[in-house]
């Protein structure tokens, strides 16, 4: 989804930055479903973590940032990469 609206929107969207995106992203999704209290916790701003259930609504909160800001970083330094 993140790749898909910033193609859109972004002219200088790289398709290396998409690929990074994919990747990068499901790689921090899963280290977000195996380690919630450390790394979606910046985000809880209060809220109770039930461990259960740990954070289900701020994971996508979590997997929209990190997707986003993996995106954003290899696009600018996608100079620096050639």
């Amino acid at each position: 989804m993140v790749a898909i609206f910033l193609g859109i929107i972004w002219r200088n969207f790289t398709p290396a930055a998409v690929m990074a995106t994919f990747v990068g992203g499901v790689a921090l999704m899963i280290l977000g479903n195996y380690y919630p209290a450390v790394l979606i916790s910046p985000f809880d701003h209060g809220t109770v973590m039930d461990l259960k259930h740990p954070y289900t609504y701020l994971r996508a909160l979590y997997n929209l940032f990190v997707c986003s800001f993996v995106g954003v970083v290899i696009t600018f330094t996608s100079v620096y990469q050639r």
